[in-house]
C-alpha cells in the first residue's frame, strides 16, 4: 500500500494503488456499494478516510 498522505480525495487509479488492488476490482467494490464514493460525471471520487475505514473493517 502506497501512502498518499497529502491527498484527501483519490481518483480510481490513486485509490486502487492506495488499497493495493486493481482498478477493475475497485470499480466492482464501488458499484456494489461496499466502498462508498461520489461520482462527478465520469469521475469516481473516493475519500481517503473512507478507504481507511474500509481497510480497518477488512483487517
Amino acid at each position: 500500500m502506497k501512502k498518499h498522505s497529502c491527498k484527501a480525495v483519490f481518483n480510481l487509479k490513486e485509490a486502487a494503488s492506495y488499497l493495493g488492488i486493481s482498478v477493475p476490482t475497485l470499480v466492482r467494490l464501488l458499484k456494489s456499494g461496499e466502498i462508498p464514493c461520489r461520482r462527478g460525471g465520469q469521475r469516481w471520487l473516493i475519500a481517503q478516510s473512507v478507504l481507511d475505514d474500509w481497510l480497518k473493517q477488512k483487517s
